[in-house]
């Protein structure tokens, strides 16, 4: 399956947070708390940026669930190519299958 942080993910203000607090913060989406102010995103797109990180493993299930629906769909009952998009996306969000290190 994956190997995300198997808790649920919380938008805090500009951090993705976990409630435990034995685990670190996930990331800042602000640039500046990087030292790169220069990049510095309007204060609603960094959130919307946290909202979406945060949502994302609940994302990635919904999308996995589709997936394993998807041979039973008719052709009629679905935009052409969306089974294409989700199987994409699904890649896109899961990790490579060995560590490039």
């Amino acid at each position: 399956m994956t190997q995300h942080t198997q808790v649920k993910l919380i938008a805090d203000g500009h951090w993705v947070t976990v409630a435990e607090e034995d685990i670190a913060d996930i990331c800042s989406c602000r640039p500046r708390d990087f030292g790169q102010e220069d990049f510095d995103r309007p204060y609603a797109e960094t959130l919307a940026n946290v909202k979406l990180i945060a949502a994302a493993p609940e994302l990635l299930a919904v999308c996995l669930s589709l997936q394993e629906s998807a041979s039973y769909w008719s052709d009629y009952d679905v935009p052409i190519g969306i089974v294409d998009q989700l199987n994409a996306a699904i890649l896109k969000a899961q990790p490579p299958l060995t560590n490039p290190l």
